[in-house]
């Protein structure tokens, strides 16, 4: 069985995790090569970013990949609305939860 979530060093656990970086790191991603797409059709972008996303992490070796799901759908839909970059781990941990 994995591991439920992977510790980034020198992160304090209840703050951020690698799934919850990697499903910001998907996000701005996204925003870069979707954002035209969501300003005009919401639904159709977010299918295709969940599609490409969601599928890219099934099979990762580094992070769990329930977890990074759980943190991209929480965090992705207000992330895609109100982009910005991280300048610390506490800004993404809050953005892409994990409970």
């Amino acid at each position: 069985m994995k591991k439920e979530t992977h510790k980034i060093p020198n992160v304090d656990e209840s703050v951020c995790v690698r799934e919850q970086m990697a499903a910001y790191n998907c996000a701005f991603a996204a925003h870069i090569n979707f954002g035209d797409m969501y300003k005009e059709n919401k639904d159709k972008a977010m299918e295709a970013i969940l599609r490409i996303y969601l599928k890219a992490m099934d099979d990762s070796k580094v992070i769990n990949a329930e977890t990074f799901k759980k943190a991209f759908n929480n965090g992705i839909e207000k992330y895609m609305d109100n982009y910005f970059i991280a300048s610390h781990y506490e800004k993404v941990g809050k953005a892409f939860p994990i409970n």
